[in-house]
């Protein structure tokens, strides 16, 4: 996909109801995100919940993604979709129009 747009990609993940992954799942997380990083600039996972289980839950992702070699890439995990849009600033988009899309498609409120 990189090499036919010719253009940086950005990964950004979204959830809303999340529970912590199981030891089975955690490594297939891992691997997906080492996958994702070789072929983009930056992963950012923006998960929704709030209060203490949404910062339990972004916890989580922090620590998993320690096991991680970034490749000297941006990652990060945010509480919103404006903040993770917020962390992509050298790359020409416009975070109003992506947060309007993800409005109307139903990925946040």
């Amino acid at each position: 996909a990189v090499a036919s747009i010719g253009k940086k990609l950005i990964y950004i993940a979204v959830a809303a109801r999340l529970s912590p992954p199981d030891d089975r799942v955690r490594p297939q997380i891992v691997r997906a995100f080492e996958v994702v990083l070789d072929r983009c600039t930056q992963v950012h996972l923006v998960i929704l919940q709030h209060g203490f289980m949404g910062a339990i839950h972004r916890t989580i992702a922090a620590g998993m993604l320690l096991a991680i070699d970034r490749r000297g890439k941006k990652v990060g995990i945010h509480a919103s979709l404006e903040d993770a849009l917020a962390q992509c600033q050298e790359v020409a988009i416009d975070p109003e129009v992506v947060v309007k899309i993800a409005r109307v498609r139903g990925i946040i409120n």
